[in-house]
């Protein structure tokens, strides 16, 4: 169960977050993830629930608007049996994550580039990644394994 709070509906066993399109607003939306979850996840899941958490609001925070200003990023945490359901809803340019490749391995330190890797995180965290475009808000959910 998700420990109820003014955030938290309990009944529902959902945690709602609404975050400040701003690079300072992501330390406390994960403490506020982490202190509703701990307990209640694999030390495996919990480190999987914060890199998506981290990677999927820098993405939107980075770039998904052409505008300096900051936009909410709508966050709800869903626990079931055998997974945490992450849904992100964003209102930045279209982005769907599941048709996107990978970028390619450099075959050498010199042929790296930074950046880029953070989607790939993202996947290789997650059971299922579902992607939608609806009023003009991108709607993105992941599935994390609860082991």
């Amino acid at each position: 169960m998700l420990s109820p709070s003014s955030t938290a509906d309990a009944a529902q066993d959902v945690l709602r977050l609404r975050v400040t399109g701003s690079p300072d607003a992501l330390e406390p939306a994960r403490r506020r993830l982490h202190d509703v979850l701990v307990g209640q996840l694999s030390a495996r899941a919990m480190y999987r629930v914060e890199v998506v958490l981290e990677e999927v609001l820098m993405n939107v925070m980075l770039h998904a608007h052409d505008d300096m200003a900051l936009h909410d990023i709508g966050l709800e945490v869903r626990l079931r049996p055998g997974a945490v359901e992450m849904h992100f809803e964003d209102d930045g340019k279209p982005f769907d994550p599941t048709v996107v490749r990978d970028l390619s391995q450099p075959s050498t330190l010199e042929d790296a580039r930074p950046g880029g890797l953070g989607l790939v995180l993202v996947r290789k965290s997650a059971k299922a990644l579902v992607y939608e475009r609806r009023d003009g808000r991108n709607r993105l959910r992941v599935d994390i394994e609860r082991v």
